[in-house]
């Protein structure tokens, strides 16, 4: 998979704080896709984070990983 511009500018920035942007592999097309991050509110049992999977590059804009 190419990786799109803004995504790997983006990352090596993060390199210097030890972080990355999340990626997560789509089923069944096997795509790459970014994850935007998110977190519980208020803590319970059994709550969990929603995944957000991006479909425009919330950098620039453009559409990403269309086949």
């Amino acid at each position: 998979m190419s990786q799109h511009r803004c995504i790997g500018a983006a990352n090596e920035a993060l390199q210097a704080k030890n972080t990355r942007l999340s990626m997560a592999m789509e089923i069944p097309s096997g795509q790459m896709r970014l994850i935007i991050a998110t977190e519980v509110l208020t803590k319970k049992r059994g709550a969990k984070p929603v995944k957000i999977m991006a479909t425009y590059c919330p950098f620039c804009g453009e559409k990403l990983n269309e086949k």
